[in-house]
């Protein structure tokens, strides 16, 4: 169903039902295949997990084949506005009471912010998930960039210390199968030709909420305590069978390339 608006951005909501199944963790903990240890609660999900679900069903789709709806070009009502690229760059997930396993659920998604800073636009959105009765379990955020930038590797000094504690790459399966999963349409994440012809990758890209919740996956068994708050950042994008570290701090958790240390992909703060 296409989302319900009113008018001004603020206005702007969408509600989206769903059913958490335990057959969607079941898929995933599969698509990992043993290669993380991954540790479900008995009858809930552990932060991180929701990105599997509240997943929109929406008919119309911007050329990149992904979502029209969240778009500067559509939120602005200016179809001057053009980009190359979107990305989904960093978001916050804030856990306030756990959703329980085999319940139904409801996500009020609406417009956080969107801020042109020099030529590319940021879109936040700000997402509650409730009860069917309204009480609020679970506070996200995401934030997706869109730009015109050619692609490139994100390279800086590593002021990062921490130790190393496994190693994970990412096969072109994994990619596919967690569009499937996630319904997600974007062709970054299927269709090969289109990332090298169109937007310039030399390959297709991991998902950006498929990076965060192996991470989290990680970060659950390391651990092995209740997580309730993350704050995380997709630095640089991932192409399939990139050899990573998966390393720890005191208070932190990241993949960086196992050859090129200062190359981080993806960042977490517990």
């Amino acid at each position: 169903m296409p989302p319900h608006s009113t008018t001004g951005l603020r206005g702007l909501q969408w509600t989206i039902r769903d059913h958490l199944s335990y057959h969607q963790l079941d898929r995933f903990k599969t698509l990992l295949n043993d290669r993380i240890t991954t540790l479900h609660g008995i009858n809930h999900l552990n932060l991180g997990e929701s990105l599997l679900y509240f997943n929109p069903l929406l008919k119309q789709l911007s050329s990149d084949g992904y979502l029209d709806y969240q778009s500067p070009s559509r939120l602005l009502s200016n179809d001057s506005i053009t980009w190359k690229r979107r990305v989904w760059a960093q978001g916050e997930l804030e856990s306030l009471k756990p959703l329980m396993m085999d319940q139904e659920y409801v996500c009020q998604e609406s417009i956080k912010f969107v801020k042109k800073i020099r030529t590319d636009y940021f879109v936040c959105m700000q997402r509650s998930i409730l009860s069917l009765e309204g009480e609020l379990n679970l506070r996200e955020l995401r934030t997706l960039v869109y730009t015109n930038s050619p692609v490139n590797d994100m390279i800086k000094p590593d002021h990062l210390q921490g130790q190393v504690i496994s190693q994970f790459k990412f096969s072109e399966m994994d990619i596919i199968s967690y569009t499937l999963l996630s319904l997600n349409s974007h062709k970054v994440h299927w269709d090969k030709n289109y990332c090298q012809d169109v937007e310039g990758y030399r390959d297709i890209i991991v998902q950006g909420p498929f990076a965060v919740q192996v991470l989290m996956a990680f970060a659950h068994y390391h651990w092995k305590v209740p997580i309730s708050k993350v704050k995380y950042k997709n630095i640089n994008f991932i192409y399939p069978e990139v050899n990573m570290d998966v390393c720890i701090n005191e208070r932190s958790i990241w993949m960086r390339d196992q050859k090129v240390h200062d190359k981080i992909y993806v960042w977490a703060q517990i």
